[in-house]
């Protein structure tokens, strides 16, 4: 068994037992006596939340620099690079990133949400639909995508769109947090943020 997959599986098993900083510290500890892009990838999904966006991002990309054959199984990596670059503003190398993790795993309904929101916070609204559509193409139960749809669609007063947006959720979630949040906005609350690229489960 390669020494550094090793490695990493105790460093899960010890973060799934309630020790993250030990964890952390053995896959710190490793990577540089053996260095791999799941080890560069690990660590950065290892540190605290007080980490540094920095620290992460650069982790991130050398993961990603490592071994670029594996580029399909490291989707995720880029989406989370792609965070990371749009919140320090970055939204170029931000899109670019999230456009090589679509080429590399097209079906990623993750990668195609913020790429809508990283055009979106860059003033490309059709294709910021585009994305977020593609979205629930590839994953109808994305459902964090069904109240970012309507608040695009609301922005642009084109009612009728949002309120077929929310059709959709209800006949898929009607009891869902999603189908609340978009009953919200089309009586009139509070937008959600579609400028911030992140949400959504992997």
């Amino acid at each position: 068994l390669d020494g550094g997959l090793l490695t990493r599986r105790i460093a899960l098993r010890l973060h799934a037992r309630g020790a993250p900083a030990e964890a952390l510290e053995l896959v710190e500890a490793s990577v540089p006596l053996q260095p791999s892009a799941e080890g560069f990838y690990l660590q950065s999904l290892l540190l605290p939340p007080e980490e540094r966006e920095s620290v992460r991002a650069e982790l991130l990309e050398r993961a990603l620099a490592e071994d670029p054959r594996f580029a399909p199984r490291f989707a995720p990596a880029r989406v989370d690079l792609a965070i990371h670059l749009a919140r320090r503003g970055e939204l170029d190398r931000a899109g670019a990133e999230l456009r090589r993790a679509i080429a590399d795993r097209p079906f990623y309904a993750k990668a195609h949400y913020n790429l809508g929101a990283v055009l979106t916070n860059s003033g490309r609204l059709a294709e910021a639909l585009a994305s977020f559509e593609r979205a629930l193409e590839v994953d109808p139960d994305f459902l964090e995508t069904y109240p970012t749809l309507i608040s695009l669609h609301l922005s642009q007063e084109d009612r009728a769109a949002a309120e077929s947006i929310y059709r959709r959720l209800v006949e898929r979630a009607a009891g869902s947090d999603a189908a609340a949040r978009a009953r919200s906005l089309l009586e009139g609350g509070r937008h959600p943020d579609t400028r911030s690229p992140g949400t959504g489960d992997a």
